[in-house]
């Protein structure tokens, strides 16, 4: 429904019409209103007051009767008389008793009622009082309330509830040092001697007991887990997996990141299970949708970022300097590594292949067998990624030929002599890790 005026500033009416422009019905006011949940709250005039009235034009509660009606939102509405407030429903029945100086709340339909220097709360859809008016005022500082899985937390300092909006009964907290939020019907408490965390069901039993230490992530389940310490949890306090302490780990759009800031330095994706999907040199935010960018380890310092799925499979290359997280399908980036110029230049010398210089990987074996993925290769970058990279000493062999070996190879890797020589080194080299137990078989960096 849309509403517009056609009248002038001295007599003003607004002409109601639906969205194929059908005439509905017109109504003299002052200011222009919108309709919630079927009824517009109207300011006549001055001299008549405010009414509310249907979505027919018709008149449900009549000018005169309230000095103020709000908008509707849960089948109630905030009145004023004089200096006093209370709620009424769409019949124009008073749910709550107009005795009240003010109304607080963003738990809404919970509200904290005042008189005078003293307050409550009352769930106003139909005025059941769930605390009385007997609070002190001049401690509401420490007092807050919020709404999750339908349980409002009252939290008052030493006095903790929690409210069901369900079947509208409360639950005594205050016996837990600090109560947090409901998740998937259970809410993490802390025990007063031994500040060990433990969890509550929505009826206020103690489901899971107070024997964990702080987590380390968040106080809420995800998928039936929980990051409890450096374990992580199911429902019934079972420990699923554990990670090393010093770790950091974070719940990100239905996975848990695991971060490892020392060297080296390795990143997981796991699943909800504690299952490894992804582990690698670094992992991006998550953002609110995959694919979500990881980078790749390069010695040479020229890392680049590609994108894997929620399994952990590379679906768009290492090819970017910088990226960003996904929005609506698109992810931003920032400049390719191999423009076309470099494309077409480096396509006339197999020494320098795009995929061994993407990769920072083998440059001499993929000038002698001609390409970054064959058998021979393949092996090779699995004894550098699982064997030299394991010791202090193959890093350093490995740093020293990143540095020597693409100058070595854009000077003879286009001789004859050069593959003549190398290549029976090579091979004899490939054939006795193959037999160690290296595979020669598809391999991603």
């Amino acid at each position: 429904m849309v509403c517009y005026n056609i009248g002038d500033e001295d007599d003003r009416e607004f002409r109601c019409v639906d969205l194929n422009g059908n005439h509905l019905f017109s109504q003299k006011a002052l200011v222009p209103f919108e309709f919630s949940e079927g009824f517009a709250t109207v300011w006549l005039s001055y001299e008549k007051g405010y009414c509310v009235i249907d979505q027919n034009g018709n008149i449900v509660i009549p000018a005169g009767k309230y000095d103020y009606v709000s908008s509707f939102r849960l089948g109630v509405a905030e009145v004023t008389k004089g200096s006093k407030r209370g709620f009424i429903n769409i019949q124009g029945e008073v749910m709550v008793p107009i005795e009240y100086n003010s109304f607080y709340g963003d738990a809404f339909p919970i509200q904290a009622a005042y008189i005078g220097d003293k307050h409550g709360y009352i769930d106003v859809r139909n005025g059941n009082v769930i605390l009385p008016v007997s609070i002190n005022s001049k401690d509401d500082y420490a007092s807050r309330f919020m709404s999750y899985d339908n349980m409002v937390l009252i939290d008052l300092g030493e006095h903790k509830y929690f409210y069901n909006l369900d079947n509208c009964t409360l639950i005594d907290c205050s016996k837990y040092k600090d109560v947090f939020a409901f998740s998937e019907g259970l809410c993490a408490v802390t025990d007063r001697k031994t500040g060990k965390l433990g969890f509550i069901d929505m009826k206020g039993n103690l489901a899971i007991p107070c024997v964990f230490d702080e987590p380390l992530c968040c106080y809420s389940f995800h998928g039936g887990t929980c990051a409890m310490g450096n374990s992580f949890i199911n429902k019934q306090g079972k420990v699923l997996f554990s990670i090393p302490r010093g770790n950091k780990i974070s719940f990100e759009r239905g996975c848990y990141v695991w971060r490892n800031y020392s060297y080296p330095n390795v990143e997981k994706l796991l699943d909800l299970n504690g299952e490894v999907k992804y582990s690698g040199f670094r992992i991006n935010s998550l953002g609110d949708e995959f694919p979500v960018a990881v980078k790749k380890e390069n010695k040479t310092g020229n890392e680049k970022w590609g994108f894997i799925d929620k399994t952990g499979r590379l679906v768009i290359p290492y090819l970017f300097n910088e990226v960003y997280i996904f929005e609506d399908g698109f992810a931003t980036i920032d400049e390719p590594i191999r423009s076309s110029s470099r494309s077409s230049s480096s396509s006339s010398r197999p020494a320098t292949s795009s995929s061994s210089s993407s990769s920072g990987g083998c440059y001499i074996a993929t000038a002698v067998y001609g390409s970054y993925d064959c058998p021979e290769v393949w092996t090779l970058r699995r004894y550098r990624d699982l064997i030299l990279r394991q010791s202090i000493a193959g890093r350093l062999f490995i740093k020293c030929y990143y540095n020597v070996s693409p100058i070595f190879v854009r000077l003879f890797g286009s001789k004859k002599w050069f593959s003549q020589t190398i290549r029976p080194v090579l091979d004899k080299k490939v054939k006795r890790l193959n037999s160690s137990g290296v595979e020669n078989t598809p391999y991603e960096d």
